[in-house]
Order: C-alpha cells, then structure tokens, then sequence
C-alpha cells in the first residue's frame, strides 16, 4: 500500500493506493495516527481512488481513526472508492460513521 499526504487548510487529505489488508492495516493506521497527532485537524479524507482491495483489517483502521479524529471534534471522509470498496463499507457500516464526499468537494487535484 501506498500513501500520499497533502493538508488542504484544516483538512488532511491521504490518497490510497494498493491492498489495505492485514499487512498493510498497521502501518497505515500508524501514519494517520500522526497526522491526526500532529495536526489540528477538522476533517482527515480518504481518497480511494487508487485502493483496489479492503478487507477487515481496513474496516477497522477507519474505525479507529473515527473514533480517534471524533475525540478531537472532527471527521472523517472518504471519496472515490470503486465499487467493490463501496460494497465492503455498505455492508460494513461505515457509511452511517463517515462522511462520503464526491464530486468537487471530493476533488484533491
């Protein structure tokens, strides 16, 4: 999995690339630890643009960094997901917790 990083104002913008599976759960969730850490954040999104497999292990590493970024008063997003990401998160739950942003508000450049 790879990851880039841009903050956007209040707003931390990560774009996903790759498998987040169980190998690649803990570290991603390290990274946004930081960047939730280390900022004043309002809102932290998650382009999935580039994201081609989640599993469980993903579930769980947006999970946590919701409850974490709720903690702190803000939320967390997420935007260009393919289908088959779409459905694990539908089935999952995490539409009634996180944001889902498209269209321009989606936009990172």
């Amino acid at each position: 999995m790879k990851t880039i990083a841009m903050r956007r104002g209040s707003v931390m913008i990560v774009k996903l690339s790759g498998e987040l599976d169980h190998a690649a759960a803990p570290k991603l969730a390290k990274e946004l630890d930081g960047y939730i850490r280390d900022n004043d954040l309002k809102e932290l999104r998650l382009d999935m643009k580039g994201l081609t497999l989640m599993d469980s292990s993903g579930i769980g590493v947006l999970m946590g960094r919701y409850k974490r970024m709720k903690s702190k008063g803000g939320s967390v997003s997420v935007c260009h997901m393919n289908k088959s990401i779409e459905k694990v998160m539908q089935l999952s739950g995490l539409f009634q917790i996180l944001e889902r942003v498209d269209g321009k508000r989606g936009n990172v450049g």
